[in-house]
């Protein structure tokens, strides 16, 4: 190459001349000096001149300038030489590979990253340009794609048609199939370094994996599509194709059902509840413990010895003929003479569906009661008509009629027998507070109260004690309460995603409370100010639940893989209708907090247990809790740490006795040694405690700042003290500042 003709002494270079002088833009950085005038930059000639005259300089640049010739030779060549040079190439390399000699068990992987080197080269002058490098560099490029991987290929590929032009380097065509081989078995070694004992051949039988691989690595396509693929064949190997026949138990028995059908506040439980306590054996299946307590209560009180069990807390009696628990707990293979099964229209629930599906299919009972609200009947037909058992529909209508009154109702004009229901638990406390200081105290019911404290104000309210309620919409499931009218305090909640306006089987549920038979004639349905669309969702009949959610069983754990991995693939698999998979998200989620986080190692049995254990996971304060706790565990301790309380406000209380049921749930779910008899009396002390506040100390404990502690009225629209919001702005003020 002739070199430009050099400046002198006082002019100036720009990069790109430097460049055509064979400098490379390392060179450049490392041995000049960059200036800048009037917006440009420039290099000083007689600087240039003083390192040209380096001998070491002087000859890199002579070697780059060779490298330039080479190059420009190549770039010079028309398209169809080009062309014609790619085909001639292919021919070449596709000879060096059949001739080669190639082990049996790499056969496969070299065909398949030959096809795949090939594929750019037949698109030189076709469909894509050629890259340029010289014979030295595409040396190179041979010995990165052996040494690190057919991935690694595509400069290689792309500027490996120059070996068909004119005499081509037989030495880098001798080296093509070893080249092959050599990244081949670069790829079995990145298996074998994760552990992974299957053959490449095997993984590569998956036909997701070949359509994949060699442009992603043999592990990732292990990952990827062998993996799931092994799992799914497994699952299919062990599971019934029919979900109805997982239950062999349940299969053998003739059982018959009766399907009591009816809106909020129809008795539909009711009738079903008095076989339970005609029955030598039985079990009562709730969605909520405070009904699975209520229902223990009313069977105790009829003689029935009935125990009681839930994901928190159990009442074991001895002798017990009957047991009474949220649905989650039923024991499929123990048997009973009656089946109560309340609320069945949250079969479709993504979430906790499953437990209905699981119940309805696999109780042994020969008589059977399902509880449902309208929306819910066509699901639980389809689902016994696929059982082929029979069934008799009982319509419960309601005994007191519910009327929507148009005109709305202040918090001022409440009444006794009236219900407020607002949704969210700081509106209830703060329209509590207002009624307190206003002479009318109310009972208080939310989803964070306790259940022995949300038993508490229910029988303030039945006793007369108080006149009102102010609830969320907890009071919309199963409990019998004396109200007379519902007042809606807005027309849209916030549902943990999104703000949304109430559901119509929402708003019918929760005016349904109103209006008990035997106390009142009449039930009423009314809203505040400013809500609108309520009373004509009281009117429609909400669509019916489509499908039946459906749980995995214990069989998962026999696939020898990840149980993450197992879960996944579960989930993807069809099956028919009108089931559906659960969302296994909190699964997913807890494991990856136990293995991806917290790097333990667990057996796949104590996994699934983590991932039923019943807590809140989106709180952090529950969540270290169960990090602390599970990392004991793994530790081999017998025993765990009891919560300790952070105060006597009442969001600390309340969280304290979640922690409470925490310490109960994980210590029970591992079959650690816990203080029974502390636990009992701590939580009722502490229901106790939040009752009390309840009733007297509202307005000077019922809120305090997340953050410090520190007292915030109730009525306060945040969630944090003047001084730590002041403390915030400031620091948030010095972060900004330090960007600038």
């Amino acid at each position: 190459m002739q070199r430009p003709k050099s400046k002198k002494p006082g002019q100036q270079y720009i990069k790109k001349e430097l460049l055509e002088r064979g400098w490379t833009v390392e060179m450049i950085e490392a041995h000049l000096t960059r200036r800048q005038k009037g917006g440009k930059f420039y290099y000083r000639a007689k600087e240039v001149i003083e390192q040209e005259t380096n001998p070491d300089i002087a000859a890199e640049l002579a070697q780059n300038c060779e490298r330039l010739d080479e190059l420009n030779k190549y770039k010079s060549l028309l398209s169809k030489t080009r062309r014609e040079s790619a085909e001639r190439a292919v021919s070449l390399l596709t000879k060096a590979y059949e001739q080669a000699d190639i082990p049996d068990y790499l056969k496969l992987m070299c065909r398949m990253m030959h096809e795949y080197f090939l594929r750019p080269i037949k698109k030189i002058g076709i469909s894509c340009d050629p890259m340029f490098l010289t014979v030295k560099e595409l040396r190179a490029a041979y010995l990165t794609v052996a040494r690190e991987g057919i991935q690694t290929c595509k400069k290689a590929a792309y500027a490996s048609w120059l070996l068909g032009y004119k005499d081509p380097p037989q030495d880098i065509l001798d080296f093509y199939p070893q080249m092959l081989v050599s990244a081949a078995c670069h790829e079995i070694t990145g298996l074998e370094e994760h552990g992974v004992t299957d053959s490449a051949n095997s993984v590569l039988a998956v036909p997701a994996a070949q359509k994949d691989f060699p442009e992603n690595s043999l592990y990732y396509c292990y990952l990827v599509h062998y993996v799931p693929e092994s799992i799914s064949r497994q699952l299919s190997e062990i599971l019934e194709v029919d979900p109805k026949n997982e239950y062999p138990g349940a299969r053998c028995m003739d059982r018959k059902f009766f399907i009591h059908v009816g809106g909020t506040n129809t008795g539909k439980t009711y009738q079903g509840i008095q076989r339970l306590k005609e029955a030598k054996t039985g079990v009562y299946l709730a969605p909520l413990r405070l009904l699975a307590l209520e229902i223990q209560e009313t069977l105790l009180d009829s003689g029935v010895v009935c125990s009681m069990l839930t994901g928190e807390e159990e009442d074991i009696r001895p002798g017990a003929t009957h047991i009474s628990s949220t649905v989650e707990k039923l024991d499929v293979n123990r048997r009973y003479d009656v089946a109560v099964i309340d609320e069945c229209q949250m079969i479709g629930d993504a979430q906790r569906g499953f437990a209905w599906t699981r119940a309805i299919l696999g109780v042994q009972a020969e008589e059977i009661h399902l509880c449902v609200a309208p929306e819910g009947l066509k699901i639980l037909k389809v689902v016994l008509k696929d059982l082929k058992e029979p069934y008799e529909v009982i319509e419960h209508e309601r005994k007191v009629p519910l009327l929507w009154q148009n005109q709305s109702v202040p918090l001022k004009r409440a009444q006794p027998g009236d219900a407020f229901v607002a949704f969210s638990k700081r509106e209830v406390l703060h329209m509590a507070e207002f009624l307190r200081q206003r002479g009318t105290p109310a009972s208080v019911i939310y989803g964070d109260l306790p259940y022995s404290t949300r038993r508490q104000q229910m029988q303030r309210f039945l006793d007369g004690e108080t006149k009102l309620l102010v609830a969320t919409d907890a009071i919309g499931m199963g409990l019998n309460l004396p109200i007379q009218r519902v007042i809606f305090t807005a027309d849209e909640k916030f549902d943990g995603i999104e703000k949304r306006p109430l559901l119509t089987s929402e708003v019918r549920q929760i005016a349904g409370r109103a209006g008990r038979f035997g106390k009142y004639d009449k039930g009423y349905a009314a809203a505040f100010p400013g809500c609108s669309g309520l009373e004509e969702k009281l009117q429609t009949i909400p669509n019916p639940v489509g499908h039946a959610s459906l749980g995995f069983s214990d069989l998962v754990l026999r696939i020898d893989h990840p149980l993450s991995e197992v879960l996944r693939a579960w989930n993807r698999m069809s099956v028919k209708r009108p089931y559906v998979r659960m969302d296994i998200s909190r699964y997913i989620y807890i494991i990856s907090i136990i293995e991806g986080e917290l790097k333990l190692q667990l057996s796949k049995e104590d996994l699934l247990r983590a991932g039923n254990i019943p807590f809140d996971e989106q709180s952090e304060a529950l969540l270290n809790q169960f990090r602390k706790y599970i990392k004991a565990y793994a530790r081999g301790d017998g025993d765990v740490e009891k919560p300790v309380k952070a105060g006597n406000y009442l969001p600390k209380l309340e969280m304290y006795y979640k922690m409470l049921d925490l310490y109960y749930s994980f210590s029970k779910t591992y079959g650690l040694v816990y203080d029974k008899e502390w636990l009992s009396e701590e939580k009722l002390n502490i229901s106790d405690k939040i009752n009390e506040l309840l009733i007297h100390d509202l307005s000077t404990k019922g809120s305090c700042c997340r953050k410090c502690g520190a007292h915030i009225p109730i009525d306060s629209g945040y969630g944090i003290c003047q001084s730590c919001y002041e403390k915030q702005r400031t620091e948030r003020r010095h972060a900004f500042d330090g960007e600038f």
